[in-house]
């Protein structure tokens, strides 16, 4: 349990924060689905189709999305102040941006955040970055590469406000 704690808590945390969440609250939600699966799996109910992640980030989502239906109906509608953009999303200031950028490359883990600042920040050749960073081949480096670059899509699609920016000022 521990190990899937671990493998699963930023990513669902990080959910429930991009969309309009606490870390408080995406911390007592994210230990609410832990219960959850842990029930469903004594009970036998856990589809062996899908993976642990996939099974948590789908109870994450039901649940999130009931918790903010209730606070819609619970909490009247605020008056908004901040100018909202057509896509729905409020801008970020340049400091909020990196910031989330940051929260994202930590998220990474050292050998993501090294393959990939190397290949596409400094467009290091993938022979170079395998003798230089250990790796027995470059071959292995290029299926971790891959690993990464599909944890940073999952990253970045749990902060859909960040992406929209991102692609807008390419």
């Amino acid at each position: 349990m521990e190990a899937i704690y671990r493998a699963n808590r930023d990513i669902i945390c990080a959910y429930v924060v991009s969309n309009s969440g606490t870390e408080a609250e995406a911390t007592d939600l994210f230990q609410d689905c832990m219960i959850q699966f842990y029930d469903a799996v004594k009970k036998g109910v856990p589809s062996e189709d899908s993976a642990i992640s996939a099974q948590l980030y789908s109870i994450a989502k039901s649940e999130w999305s009931k918790r903010l239906n209730k606070k819609q109906i619970s909490e009247p509608e605020e008056s908004q102040s901040t100018e909202i953009r057509r896509d729905g999303l409020i801008p970020l200031t340049d400091e909020e941006r990196q910031d989330q950028i940051r929260e994202i490359i930590g998220l990474m883990g050292f050998d993501c955040k090294y393959i990939l600042i190397e290949c596409i920040y400094h467009k290091t050749p993938l022979k170079e970055i395998a003798s230089e960073g250990n790796f027995a081949n470059e071959q292995l480096l290029r299926n971790r590469k891959f690993e990464c670059l599909k944890k940073l899509r999952e990253l970045m699609v749990a902060r859909p406000g960040l992406l929209k920016i991102t692609e807008s000022d390419e």
